[in-house]
C-alpha cells in the first residue's frame, strides 16, 4: 500500500469502512484501516515522494475538515482519520472492517440465487439519490420496503447475519444485496463483473458512474429482460457494453497522465478493445463523470427507448422506424 499510496483513496469520503480515511475509537485506537495507517507511516519513513503527495492532497482538502494547511504543515506525520461516535460491539465492528473486499466464488453463487428473489417491481422501487452510493441507498429509511422484501425471502438465520441489533444493514448485508441487485439487472456474468468492479473501485469518477447506473436500475432491468427474452431486439442489450466501458474507464483512471481523450486518440484499428458503441459510452461516462444524476438520466432514457421500441416481428415490417443502437 505504501509503494502505491493513493492520496484520494485515503482522504476522500467513500461512505464505506473499507475505503477512505481510517476509523478510530474514542481512545484513539485504530479500529478500521490499520493497514492504511501503517502504510502512511511507512511511506513517511521510506517513500518520501508518496508521502509528499499524501500531505499535499491533505493540505488541499484541509478546509473541508475545518483545518488549515498551516496546521497540516506543522505535523510531522499527519494522518486524517474518522472518529467513531456510535456505540458498537467493538470486536464485531473490527471484524466487519477487516472482512475481505474481494468477491469469492461462493459469494457469486449466492448472488445468482439471491438475484432470483428480486422482482422488476422491487428494482423499480429502489430509490438512489444524486450523491449516494447504492450502499447508502440500501441503508436509507426510504428504501426499507425494498430491503425488507429482500430479507423476508431469506431464512431467519441468514437474515440475522445481514443486519445489526438496530435492524440496519451491516456491511455484509449491503454487499450481498448490492451484488444481487446487479445480477438481477444484468443477467449472467455481466452482472458479476459489474459488481466486482463496483466493490473494488476507489476512483471517485468510476464510483459516480456506478451511482448513475444505480439510479437507472429499474428501467435497465426491464430493458435487459426484454432483450434477453427476444421481446425487443437483442442487440439493444447494454449490460456487456457497460461492463467493458467501465473496465477501460477504471484502468484509464489508474494510469498516471492517461485520459479518455488520449485513449481514444491513440487507438489503432487493429488494437481496438471496444466497439464504436462502447467507445461512445466510455466518452459519455467521462463527460458526465461528476454527475451521477446525469449518467442515470442518460441510461434511463436509453432503457426507456428500448422498452418503447417495437418487438422484432413488428420492426421487420416497419424497418423505417427501427433505430440503431447508436441512435
Amino acid at each position: 500500500i505504501a509503494n502505491r499510496l493513493e492520496p484520494d483513496w485515503l482522504l476522500l469520503d467513500y461512505r464505506s469502512i473499507d475505503k477512505g480515511t481510517p476509523i478510530i475509537g474514542p481512545d484513539n485506537f485504530v479500529e478500521c484501516g490499520n493497514g492504511r495507517v501503517m502504510a502512511i507511516i511507512l511511506a513517511a519513513k521510506d517513500i518520501p515522494e508518496r508521502f509528499a503527495a499524501y500531505r499535499s492532497r491533505l493540505r488541499e482538502l484541509a478546509p473541508e475538515f475545518a483545518l488549515s494547511p498551516t496546521e497540516v504543515n506543522r505535523m510531522a506525520v499527519p494522518v486524517l482519520v474518522r472518529l467513531r461516535l456510535t456505540p458498537v460491539d467493538r470486536r464485531a465492528f473490527a471484524e466487519e472492517c477487516n472482512a475481505r473486499t474481494t468477491i469469492e466464488s461462493s459469494a457469486i453463487e449466492i448472488a445468482r440465487t439471491d438475484a432470483q428473489k428480486i422482482t422488476p417491481a422491487m428494482l423499480s422501487s429502489l430509490d438512489v439519490l444524486e450523491d449516494e452510493t447504492i450502499g447508502d441507498a440500501l441503508r436509507s429509511v426510504r428504501n426499507k420496503p425494498f430491503t425488507s422484501a429482500f430479507l423476508n425471502k431469506l431464512p431467519a438465520y441468514e437474515q440475522a447475519g445481514l443486519v445489526d441489533a438496530q435492524g440496519i444493514l451491516s456491511q455484509q448485508g449491503v454487499r450481498r444485496m448490492a451484488m444481487a441487485v446487479f445480477v438481477a439487472t444484468f443477467k449472467g456474468d455481466v452482472g458479476i463483473r459489474l459488481a466486482e468492479r463496483f466493490f473494488e473501485s476507489t476512483d471517485v469518477n468510476v464510483i459516480n458512474a456506478f451511482n448513475g447506473i444505480s439510479r437507472s436500475l429499474g428501467l435497465l432491468a426491464q430493458a435487459e429482460s426484454l432483450t434477453a427474452s427476444g421481446e425487443r431486439l437483442p442487440e439493444y442489450a447494454i449490460g456487456e457494453d457497460l461492463a467493458k466501458a467501465i473496465a477501460i474507464f477504471s484502468a484509464i483512471k489508474k494510469t498516471p497522465g492517461m485520459t479518455v481523450g488520449k485513449y481514444i486518440a491513440q487507438l489503432q484499428l487493429e488494437t481496438r478493445e471496444l466497439t464504436p458503441f462502447q467507445e461512445r459510452l466510455l466518452v459519455v461516462l467521462d463527460e458526465h463523470a461528476r454527475s451521477a444524476k446525469r449518467i442515470g438520466a442518460i441510461l434511463s432514457t436509453y432503457a426507456q427507448m428500448v422498452i418503447d421500441s417495437l418487438p422484432p416481428q413488428q420492426a421487420a415490417f416497419m424497418p423505417e422506424v427501427r433505430l440503431t443502437k447508436e441512435q
